[in-house]
């Protein structure tokens, strides 16, 4: 999505400069943006972060949007794992809850700026990977990484969607 806008926002500045544009980041022909736009798992790694963000920003909406203008300005301009620490410290979700999607926006942001990045060759990726709940003591390698990424995908929407509706259905009783 990020190389999208990228790769628009050239497009569009060389049709009115007739140059390559100023816009960090530059480094996408018509072919690599083609073919990021098809990886699959590139996709499914940015897409999920932005649905678990959507889901955290929904429940802090259900909760204090309504009761409160300052929030409701807040919540606008809160960074994603700012969402994830007000979530928790409002009894929305647990810890273990917050350190995976911190640990989830943390590997998307890995994944939305290099192409296939390895585990071996980033550290931080590494270590966020070994984060999440849902790797225990497994032994984190190339192959499984990113099932251990998307297990945590799953088990972060299931919870919060869970909460969603318990706060739907407090909302309606009351």
């Amino acid at each position: 999505m990020a190389a999208k806008a990228v790769y628009h926002r050239g497009t569009y500045a060389e049709l009115l400069n007739k140059r390559k544009p100023k816009v960090k980041g530059w480094l996408l022909t018509r072919e690599e943006y083609a073919k990021a736009a098809d990886d699959s798992v590139r996709t499914q790694v940015i897409v999920s972060d932005e649905l678990l963000n959507d889901l955290v920003k929904c429940l802090l909406e259900l909760k204090y949007v309504g009761r409160c203008t300052v929030l409701r300005e807040l919540l606008k301009h809160l960074h994603e794992n700012d969402m994830a620490r007000l979530a928790y410290l409002a009894g929305l979700i647990d810890k273990a809850t917050m350190q995976d999607l911190h640990c989830i926006h943390n590997i998307r942001n890995c994944w939305a700026h290099i192409k296939r990045p390895k585990l071996a060759d980033d550290s931080k990726l590494k270590k966020n990977v070994k984060k999440l709940s849902t790797v225990g003591k497994k032994k984190v390698t190339e192959r499984n990484y990113m099932v251990s990424c998307l297990d945590a995908v799953t088990k972060c929407s299931g919870i919060l969607l869970t909460t969603l509706e318990e706060f739907e259905e407090e909302q309606k009783i009351s």
